[in-house]
């Protein structure tokens, strides 16, 4: 038995048979992971247990507005707490971007000595250690505004060199899940977020879409082998 024990609270779930469903809310724990496979190495010393997410109440669609993300957050609170107070983790991981409801479920965490880490908060620190600058690649501008938002409020204003918006938002009912994810055009505006830096890492949005992987792995490609040597040590972290 692992010493260990981490939580992992999805940021949502969907009520079943919603047409805009991106992952599984049901089943096994690793088929409700994204990208699982990835994290798989990194979990194996661990006892790990995952929340689906608590039920969506701002609509039965992915989060697409800053009054989403602020729903999303209060909802998983009470997760939080309850997971606190069981004293079965040590730790708890809050998956989803835009980091709803981290400040206030760190504060919950301290009253019970439990670390809490989210995605952006840790990749901030994570791309700080990479590059002496980040960019943030991220698929709409609703989602911009919000990683604008956690800069601001994580002190990483002079750490940031740029947000980028390559415009795919999340399926919704005003943007249904068929526009295609035009690799070349999304790799060009990413790409915009490194010039003109000599040691910069890059933070990717979590869509599962296999074109935005492509993206950020040409991406990454293009900064590991740059056509200039002054951009020979840029490296990246999603």
């Amino acid at each position: 038995m692992s010493r260990y024990r981490f939580l992992l609270i999805n940021a949502f779930s969907l009520a079943p048979g919603s047409d805009f469903q991106m992952r599984s809310f049901t089943g096994p724990k690793e088929t409700q992971v994204y990208n699982y496979e990835d994290l798989k190495p990194f979990l194996a010393d661990i006892d790990w247990d995952l929340h689906p997410g608590a039920r969506a109440t701002h609509g039965n669609h992915p989060v697409m507005s800053k009054e989403a993300f602020m729903s999303v957050g209060n909802n998983r609170l009470p997760l939080v707490r309850e997971a606190c107070a069981s004293g079965k983790y040590n730790a708890i991981v809050l998956l989803g971007g835009g980091d709803p409801g981290y400040m206030e479920a760190r504060e919950i965490g301290h009253h019970y000595r439990i670390p809490i880490t989210t995605s952006a908060h840790a990749q901030m620190h994570i791309a700080g250690l990479l590059g002496n600058k980040f960019s943030i690649v991220d698929i709409s501008e609703s989602h911009n505004m919000q990683m604008h938002h956690l800069v601001v409020q994580y002190r990483m204003t002079d750490r940031c060199a740029s947000i980028r918006n390559i415009n795919y938002p999340l399926p919704s009912p005003n943007f249904p899940n068929d526009k295609p994810i035009e690799v070349e055009d999304g790799l060009n505006v990413a790409q915009g977020g490194i010039e003109g830096f000599e040691l910069v890492g890059v933070i990717g949005s979590g869509h599962n879409k296999k074109e935005y992987r492509h993206i950020m792995w040409r991406l990454f490609a293009r900064m590991r082998h740059p056509a200039g040597s002054a951009a020979q040590r840029r490296t990246l972290a999603t």
